[in-house]
């Protein structure tokens, strides 16, 4: 299956969001499948059923103190925090094209991201119960997707030279015996960001078996086509809204 990518460097949330929903919406007019990777101005995200009071150990504003966005999304799982060093990957595919439910697209993301820690020298792997990547007890990578009208959105996250200082403001994935790592902490270095990428794309190409092409005219493209609906907001405190149309999965 073909795959357009584009690599976007640092993003401001709202607008990889805005770019996953034009995408989103080229992709059920055309089929087409996209994989976006970048990293995001520091915000924390909320999975849909999940409240700002219970996910939060700190109040909106104090985060905003601090220059990090509060944001309720649609995808699945419970809170997480993503930043500068943090490699985040939006696949937008869809999943009947390729032949998978929501349980094996969310293990294949699972894999990419073992396999992307592999290459660090890393040794990751999945935990009973939980969803994510995983070194022992700490989380490594996180899963937090949504599928509406059958198109995947959202992804995985995979801390890479990551601040993780953030992640004590909240209460990461809903688990609060568990840690949290990053390639950084497992190796003791500086882990190049471009390498992560790269690997990022192989792991990608094995797993999901895509014939990968770049295409950043494309991406230009959907960023300046507002399509669709998107239902995330940027949160004041209370409840984040549900979708009675959007699947989630995540940890």
């Amino acid at each position: 299956m073909k795959v357009y990518w584009a690599h976007l460097g640092t993003v401001e949330y709202a607008d990889g969001l805005l770019l996953q929903r034009n995408l989103r919406a080229r992709s059920l007019a055309q089929g087409s499948s996209f994989l976006l990777l970048l990293e995001h101005t520091p915000t924390v995200t909320l999975g849909y059923r999940t409240t700002q009071r219970s996910a939060c150990l700190l109040s909106t504003d104090e985060l905003r103190r601090l220059g990090i966005g509060v944001v309720a999304t649609e995808r699945g799982g419970a809170a997480t925090y993503h930043g500068p060093g943090q490699l985040v990957v939006y696949p937008l595919f869809f999943l009947p094209a390729w032949g998978l439910g929501v349980r094996e697209f969310v293990w294949r993301l699972e894999e990419v991201g073992i396999r992307v820690a592999s290459q660090s020298g890393v040794r990751a792997g999945r935990k009973d119960a939980y969803r994510g990547v995983w070194v022992g007890d700490k989380k490594l990578g996180a899963i937090g997707v949504a599928i509406k009208k059958r198109i995947s959105f959202h992804g995985l996250s995979i801390n890479v030279n990551v601040d993780l200082g953030p992640f004590s403001y909240i209460v990461p994935c809903g688990l609060r015996d568990k840690g949290i790592t990053s390639l950084k902490g497992e190796t003791g270095r500086e882990i190049d960001m471009g390498g992560v990428v790269t690997c990022a794309l192989r792991a990608f190409s094995e797993v999901f078996e895509a014939d990968l092409e770049q295409a950043p005219a494309i991406v230009d493209e959907a960023r300046r086509r507002p399509e669709g609906e998107v239902h995330e907001r940027p949160v004041g405190g209370g409840d984040p809204p549900g979708s009675p149309a959007c699947q989630g999965s995540g940890a």
